[in-house]
């Protein structure tokens, strides 16, 4: 079975981060990792929140590597916004 490993001073920093969590998919992410540490069943944590299994252990998995900054959401940076281009490519891109 996988469960999240946590240890007395990241517990005391779990709850105090639940309490503060402003975020609602943070805060799921963190009452998983809450529920695991607490002996939960990967399968029983999937169904409270409605996620898939996989999910789930994705969140773990991640927490016992890297505490609460492995478990942040990793969101790609996006294109970026602004042109990168001189005025004279510019002209040329828009045929002026």
């Amino acid at each position: 079975m996988l469960y999240a490993k946590v240890n007395e001073t990241a517990r005391e920093t779990l709850n105090q981060t639940i309490k503060t969590a402003q975020n609602a998919k943070w805060y799921r992410r963190l009452k998983v990792i809450d529920l695991s540490a607490k002996g939960q069943k990967v399968s029983d944590i999937a169904a409270i929140f409605d996620l898939s299994d996989n999910t789930v252990r994705d969140y773990i998995n991640r927490y016992n590597q890297g505490a609460l900054d492995g478990l942040k959401p990793n969101y790609g940076q996006g294109r970026n916004k602004t042109i990168t281009l001189n005025k004279d490519e510019l002209s040329e891109v828009l045929g002026t």
